[in-house]
């Protein structure tokens, strides 16, 4: 199956929007950052798909939601050289992963 991808950067060389096609599907992902250039959100062109992301004080990621179906819920604390990352996970609820 052929894939094409095309990107787009804004003003401040950040990954902006993604378009993934096939013959037969398109996948548009639109990125938006804050004043610190942390990712904040990610949204599909229809608006109908949501990722919210949040961060610490170090600014660290610390929470990753997607805001409108059960696909991915999950936290991150770091403690030293560990990370913890717990919640719903590709659908999967009560996974615990340890970086």
């Amino acid at each position: 199956m052929t894939r094409n991808y095309e990107f787009a950067y804004n003003a401040y060389k950040l990954l902006e929007q993604k378009n993934h096609y096939t013959f037969d599907s398109e996948q548009n992902r639109i990125f938006d950052y804050g004043c610190n250039n942390n990712l904040n959100t990610i949204t599909n062109s229809d608006g109908n798909l949501n990722y919210l992301l949040e961060y610490d004080s170090d600014n660290r990621l610390v929470a990753y939601k997607t805001t409108n179906s059960s696909l991915h819920d999950y936290n991150l604390v770091y403690e030293g050289n560990t990370i913890t990352v717990t919640g719903v996970i590709r659908s999967v609820a009560n996974t615990t992963i340890v970086l």
